[in-house]
């Protein structure tokens, strides 16, 4: 299934046992969709990142589904995009090997990881302020 701002995807086929499902939510409108593909230079694609400030929730709820489930997310929000931007049109020289790893951890996308236990609905919810994207990956455990 897929709709603006999401792409959800299984390899299971109905009647087949469920196994895993794969949720890509992305916070940009069509607008931003057209400035991305005419940018020229890092500087016009940092401007977008910048300015955008939309929000969104997303909420999936799958009825049907229980047992347990591992859900993995990866998040890459505003702050991690701008970061990793600016870090590549004005790359540093000379820093420490401490400030070099702050910066990788603060221009790379969050992760964590849970368990869900369901008796028939599992639902998933995530929210954005600002651009960004979250990879949501379920396996059933």
């Amino acid at each position: 299934s897929s709709g603006d701002n999401y792409i959800i995807s299984t390899g299971s086929r109905y009647p087949d046992t469920w196994e895993s499902m794969s949720i890509l939510v992305y916070n940009f409108d069509e607008n931003v969709g057209r400035s991305l593909r005419k940018i020229h230079t890092e500087n016009d694609l940092l401007r977008i990142v910048r300015n955008y400030d939309e929000e969104i929730e997303f909420l999936v709820r799958c009825n049907g589904l229980s047992g347990k489930f591992r859900i993995l997310k990866y998040r890459l929000e505003k702050d991690n995009l701008m970061k990793k931007i600016t870090d590549s049109i004005n790359p540093k020289d000379s820093e420490s090997r401490r400030d070099i790893l702050l910066d990788k951890f603060l221009a790379s996308p969050n992760v964590s990881m849970s368990t869900y236990t369901s008796s028939d609905i599992l639902s998933v919810r995530t929210t954005f302020k600002g651009m960004g994207a979250e990879l949501i990956l379920i396996d059933k455990i």
